[in-house]
């Protein structure tokens, strides 16, 4: 956890007579660094970004769902991290969605040179 502790400084404080009096401060500073704290800011600055991103393309993403043959779309959605300093961290949110179109066909191709083992009725041509 983040402690605080009291620092003193003086302050300039002016008089009735025009004169400076230099009087003590206290002033709250923070002494230790939290890591805990700042990746909980960070995780919540990062959840704020996809859910933008979420909001922004709804709309596009119900629209693919309902145009698809199958009803079905997929959405991906990445995260970059980036620690830059101790004091500086970068977040950068990605969305992407499709709708996924597969075809598939087969065929088997012989050896020509092969003879065949069977013949057209199926039995043993050897």
């Amino acid at each position: 956890m983040t402690s605080r502790s009291k620092m003193k400084s003086l302050q300039e404080i002016p008089n009735e007579d025009g004169k400076i009096v230099l009087a003590p401060e206290i002033v709250n500073t923070q002494d230790a660094y939290d890591p805990l704290a700042f990746s909980k800011i960070e995780m919540s600055r990062a959840s704020e970004l996809i859910i933008g991103l979420l909001e922004s393309n709804w709309h596009g993403i119900q629209k693919a769902v309902e145009e698809s043959p199958e009803g079905k779309v997929n959405i991906s959605i990445g995260l970059s991290l980036k620690h830059l300093s101790p004091d500086a961290r970068s977040c950068k949110a990605k969305l992407g969605y499709a709708v996924k179109n597969t075809d598939e066909a087969e065929c088997f191709v012989k050896n020509p040179n092969q003879p065949d083992m069977f013949d057209d009725n199926g039995s043993d041509s050897i």
